[in-house]
């Protein structure tokens, strides 16, 4: 029961940022980050490996973005654990955009040493919502080979009572096309160096 609370006030602040983006003066941020957001996941599939990672760290920012909007306090972390740091408390953030049947990796694992989860997360469900979890709840992780995993639909089962309930979208099915981050990239670096020759030479996609 002690271990549990020192998730107190983690619990308070999710609680405060769902009570401001219910307030109907705050509507202008929330919808500016939803249509954010959804372009973020229609333009990079997260299909495509990397841009798993981009999507992750552009979600963080994001979302950090709409709290300092909010009046909130927010810190972009880019811990191994933690990601963003909210009104001095830090939560990790995890995203998935693959309707209730997938999962999400809590935690990346290297060899076959214990792992445990031990961070207050905020869950960004395609379809649903953000909710709340830390370890005090009812959450059973899996240990795959190269993760810690956790189910969706347990996600939003164990979470109900802990809901945003901001539009989060789902990735676009049937794309015969993948836009990719690091041609962006490649192509944002060369337009700044003023790329003369090169530019014109990039591969087409």
């Amino acid at each position: 029961m002690e271990s549990c609370l020192r998730f107190k006030e983690h619990r308070k602040i999710f609680k405060r940022i769902r009570d401001a983006l219910k307030d109907e003066s705050n509507r202008k941020y929330r919808e500016e980050f939803e249509k954010a957001l959804e372009r973020l996941v229609e333009s990079y599939d997260t299909r495509n490996h990397e841009n798993r990672f981009v999507v992750g760290g552009a979600l963080e920012v994001l979302f950090c973005a709409l709290l300092k909007a909010l009046g909130f306090e927010c810190v972009w972390l880019r811990e191994k654990r933690y990601d963003l740091q909210i009104d001095g408390r830090k939560f990790s953030l995890k995203g998935s955009f693959t309707r209730r049947r997938g999962t999400v990796h809590l935690i990346n694992v290297l060899g076959d040493g214990e792992v445990k989860w031990d961070e207050p997360t905020l869950f960004f469900v395609g379809g649903y919502g953000v909710f709340y979890a830390d370890p005090c709840m009812p959450l059973s992780p899996e240990r795959k080979k190269d993760a810690l995993t956790v189910k969706v639909r347990d996600v939003l089962e164990v979470s109900k009572d802990w809901k945003i309930d901001l539009k989060v979208p789902l990735k676009p099915e049937g794309t015969a096309h993948i836009r990719t981050a690091s041609y962006d990239v490649a192509k944002s670096v060369l337009e700044q160096i003023g790329s003369t020759l090169l530019r014109k030479h990039l591969p087409e996609v």
